[in-house]
């Protein structure tokens, strides 16, 4: 009994000293493609293989960075930006994807003898057929329903390295007028590529304005302790075409921050040509 509780008490303790990131630690590890010097689009590096890939981001993923697409900027970093003390601010992409309610458009096409088996890819892929597609582009708005189920992409992408997991889960603020995110299915695996899934349940009383852009979530990181079996991406072939079924646009591009700060948050040797260049 005292072995087990000594135990119990270690373990706390290295959760509280390796285990989320802070404010400090989420800021200094994020980079974009292009602090890397890498030219092209989020889609397009997401279609390169993994042996595709230059080696800034082989680099980067193996020193614990997480390279994000489109960049953020400072004022993301200011108070009651997207970087909070422990967590790192999602925001909602383009599309939805609704699942029809009764007496709504869709419902009544939905077949009642469909029974879906989850180890089925191609009988899941046929459930999602019958969800209706909704497009947000900017300045445009979806009203979500009370009782509505969607699915929904993060605005941006993620690559996650090797030694950091992802934990995704809603904000209070949405979180109180009913909206639940990723309850099931909030674990971002080492090495994750791409938008990250949102599944959006609103179980409030009032119908919900969601446009693109909107702080939906936020995903918190933890360090992984020991080796992995493999990344993500190695493991997932089917990841572009999972990640790009919807058919995103990228958000326009931001600026992205100053290579001195870039170079100061250890990147030197990544960078070195374009930093000469720069400075």
């Amino acid at each position: 009994m005292r072995a087990e509780l000594v135990r119990r008490m270690l373990g706390r303790q290295h959760i509280e000293k390796f285990g989320v990131l802070g404010y400090s630690s989420i800021q200094s590890r994020l980079v974009s493609l292009a602090d890397l010097g890498i030219e092209l689009s989020g889609e397009d590096f997401l279609r390169l293989k993994p042996e595709e890939r230059p080696p800034s981001f082989q680099e980067a993923r193996r020193h614990g960075f997480i390279v994000v697409d489109p960049p953020h900027t400072e004022a993301d970093f200011q108070p009651n930006g997207m970087v909070g003390n422990v967590s790192l601010d999602l925001e909602l992409g383009d599309t939805l994807k609704i699942a029809p309610l009764p007496g709504t458009d869709g419902y009544s096409d939905l077949p009642t003898d469909l029974v879906i088996d989850l180890n089925d890819k191609d009988s899941m892929r046929r459930a999602e057929g019958y969800l209706q597609t909704y497009h947000i582009d900017a300045g445009k708005r979806y009203v979500l329903r009370p009782g509505t189920f969607a699915l929904a992409y993060t605005m941006r992408r993620y690559w996650l390295p090797c030694d950091l997991m992802g934990y995704v889960h809603g904000r209070s603020k949405t979180g109180r007028m009913g909206i639940t995110v990723t309850r099931d299915a909030p674990k971002i695996d080492p090495g994750f590529c791409g938008r990250i899934v949102l599944e959006l349940k609103h179980g409030g009383p009032f119908p919900l304005e969601l446009k693109m852009g909107l702080k939906i979530g936020q995903m918190e990181f933890f360090t992984v302790e020991g080796e992995i079996c493999a990344p993500y991406d190695e493991l997932r072939e089917d990841v572009v075409e999972r990640q790009e079924y919807m058919h995103y646009a990228l958000a326009p591009r931001v600026q992205m921050r100053e290579l001195p700060k870039v170079v100061k948050r250890g990147l030197e040797s990544l960078l070195y040509e374009v930093v000469e260049e720069e400075l």
